[in-house]
């Protein structure tokens, strides 16, 4: 009966140090609802230590904004190692994008290439989307196309705009993919829809020159104007040139789309 006594008993503190780690954090965004941030300091704290990895990305975004203390990147970068080496995907993430940027440590890409995957393989989009650049631009690992379409591709599928952007080009490149007009300019609308300068001059293009699409200089002359006004330089610079190109009744038709800020308008 004395042992069961004791054993029930170090259920009971176990339940309790448990409810209380999670409690801990609750109580520490509760705290920083109310602005109080010397409490939520103290209970984010407290439930890092005992190990909750949301604690210890809640710390390091206080520090990495200075919010209710001073602002320190490296203070930052602790916490944001504390949680990601607990495996959570965010501060993975903000770990590679320190060594990125080399924000609190030396820079480092191939660490940064590192945290980016382990993030990615959770499924962080962003992750995802900065790991298919590394990969398409050799930036931290060996260059290599296939893997760079890879985690492109799984960012775009989930909507990520910049990772429909790249993808569309890798298609029109056919690099890490056959190429193919017509799948690029899928990709490229996708992102140009999400407002990627960089897409909806790609895609202004595909309309001028048919690549995928049907040969269209209303249309890619609206989609170049809209991104020349985000300062496409590519779109600047073609912007005039299909203008030229272009009868005054294409001129005004396109001009209306512009005005309407809808590219795929009937006219």
């Amino acid at each position: 009966m004395r042992k069961g006594l004791i054993f029930a008993g170090a259920i009971v503190v176990l339940f309790n140090m448990t409810t209380a780690t999670i409690g801990g954090y609750q109580e520490g965004i509760e705290a920083l609802e109310r602005k109080d941030y010397g409490e939520a300091l103290r209970e984010f704290k407290s439930a890092a230590r005992s190990g909750d990895d949301k604690a210890g990305l809640a710390l390091g975004l206080m520090y990495m904004a200075g919010q209710g203390v001073p602002k320190d990147d490296k203070e930052a970068l602790r916490w944001f190692l504390s949680a990601a080496e607990k495996g959570n995907p965010q501060a993975q993430r903000l770990v590679a994008s320190a060594y990125e940027d080399g924000t609190g440590v030396p820079q480092s890409f191939t660490e940064a290439a590192k945290w980016f995957m382990k993030a990615a393989m959770q499924g962080d989009t962003a992750a995802q989307t900065q790991l298919g650049v590394y990969y398409a631009n050799g930036v931290g690992v060996p260059q290599d196309f296939v893997e760079a379409a890879k985690w492109s591709r799984k960012a775009a599928e989930q909507g990520v705009a910049l990772a429909q952007s790249n993808l569309g080009v890798l298609y029109a490149q056919g690099k890490g993919a056959p190429q193919d007009y017509r799948e690029a300019a899928n990709w490229f609308e996708k992102a140009a829809d999400q407002g990627v300068a960089e897409a909806q001059a790609n895609l202004g293009l595909s309309y001028v020159n048919g690549w995928g699409v049907g040969k269209n200089l209303v249309r890619g002359y609206c989609w170049l104007t809209l991104a020349a006004d985000q300062g496409n330089d590519l779109a600047e610079q073609l912007v005039s040139e299909i203008f030229n190109r272009m009868s005054s009744a294409q001129v005004a038709k396109a001009q209306k789309l512009v005005t309407d800020g809808n590219c795929r308008g009937r006219y």
